[in-house]
């Protein structure tokens, strides 16, 4: 899979950036005529592997995060959504 473009080492998360969201806004006149469509990045669809001490894989997802937010913090947020 190559070298992850994010690793919590704390964690043992690695992040893969897998697609670029685009976020679409349409405008529309009297509420139903489309007079134009603006795009732009909204985020990334992001692939998090978990790794235990063996250095196997003990979980995996494929999460989004979103422009603003490092991938590092990003990965923190998934770890905390764990089911116990």
């Amino acid at each position: 899979m190559g070298r992850p473009d994010a690793f919590v080492a704390e964690s043992r998360i690695a992040c893969y950036r897998i697609n670029t969201i685009t976020r679409r806004r349409i405008f529309l006149c009297l509420f139903v005529i489309p007079i134009g469509v603006e795009r732009s990045p909204g985020g990334w669809d992001v692939a998090f592997i978990e790794f235990d001490a063996d250095d196997r894989v003990s979980r995996s997802a494929i999460g989004q995060c979103r422009l603003t937010m490092p991938l590092e913090e990003s990965a923190r947020e998934w770890l905390a959504k764990r089911k116990p």
